[in-house]
């Protein structure tokens, strides 16, 4: 309990930041018609975001460097003080905006070496990501795809983690015999039981989940659903998940996984990849539907103890 309370201060002192609202202020006094403001709202975000976070610039000369590219060509950049490579620079940029400015992986942990279990490692960054923030955590990373497996571990050498990381070039799946594996030339690559295509080798995620877990990450492009139902109470063993929903691969309904991880004590929140301009409209007309980021969190036996106690259970 003493541990995840020391991580929430730090988290708190990041958020103390100076913002512009005294100079938007002044903004209206003189923008009387309303003219100003819209326009000089996003350029003082992004001054105030190019000022107080580092991680920001970064993406700004990343956005710079590669942001160009054409879909599906490969790039190399300088990261982290190393060369980073990828098949694909927008879902690379994407990752890089995701995990690494905005810190949507961001968890509290009892322990301060915590397991992190990462499937669909893509290129790295979620990996190198949670090293750097987590300098004594251990990480497991499965990468299906083999020709991103190679940029995945080529990315992350330099570094100087792979001693507290495993990477394994495998699918996170419901059974160990092997999936045949679609790539898409970026980071939407498909596993399944279909034949055709790529065939790799998988890992039943529910046998890892025998222990203790702080993280466990999914990303693996339409099989969670399967794979979280197959994993069942063993979820219980994982105190923060996140995992995408992707429902237009028929990756079959979500309430029953949302129902099993109430069951088991998780909260969760729901979180589309892009926002929808009149959705009830969209769903009348059947419009592709964004997929979903599902952030959800058990608490920790302390925390369990702790709400008993409060509550005179």
């Amino acid at each position: 309990m003493a541990e995840i309370g020391r991580q929430a201060r730090q988290l708190k002192r990041r958020a103390i930041r100076p913002n512009g609202r005294a100079f938007e202020d002044k903004i209206m006094i003189i923008d009387h018609r309303g003219w100003i403001k819209p326009m000089l709202r996003g350029a003082i975000t992004h001054g105030r975001e190019l000022w107080r976070n580092p991680e920001y610039r970064t993406l700004q000369r990343l956005q710079g460097k590669i942001g160009s590219y054409p879909r599906r060509r490969e790039f190399a950049v300088r990261l982290w003080n190393s060369t980073w490579t990828g098949p694909d620079a927008a879902s690379f940029l994407s990752a890089f905006d995701d995990i690494v400015v905005q810190e949507n992986y961001c968890f509290l942990s009892e322990r301060a070496a915590p397991a992190i279990l990462d499937c669909g490692a893509n290129v790295g960054v979620g990996v190198a990501w949670f090293a750097r923030r987590y300098p004594r955590a251990a990480i497991t990373a499965f990468e299906a795809d083999p020709r991103i497996f190679q940029h995945l571990a080529d990315n992350l050498r330099p570094m100087s983690v792979l001693g507290a990381v495993c990477l394994r070039q495998a699918a996170a799946f419901t059974h160990d015999r092997g999936v045949s594996f679609t790539p898409d030339g970026a980071d939407g690559g498909t596993v399944g039981t279909q034949t055709g295509g790529l065939r790799v080798p998988s890992v039943r995620l529910a046998d890892l989940l025998q222990t203790p877990w702080d993280v466990l990450k999914m990303d693996i492009e339409g099989a969670e659903i399967d794979v979280l139902q197959d994993c069942g109470k063993a979820l219980a063993n994982v105190q923060n998940l996140f995992f995408e929903y992707h429902p237009g691969r028929a990756a079959g309904p979500l309430g029953p996984v949302l129902a099993l991880l109430e069951d088991l004590g998780f909260r969760y929140t729901i979180k589309p990849q892009y926002g929808l301009t009149s959705p009830l409209v969209g769903l009348a007309r059947h419009d592709p539907l964004p997929n979903l980021n599902v952030y959800c969190r058990r608490p920790a036996p302390c925390e369990r103890a702790a709400t008993a106690h409060e509550s005179g259970v």
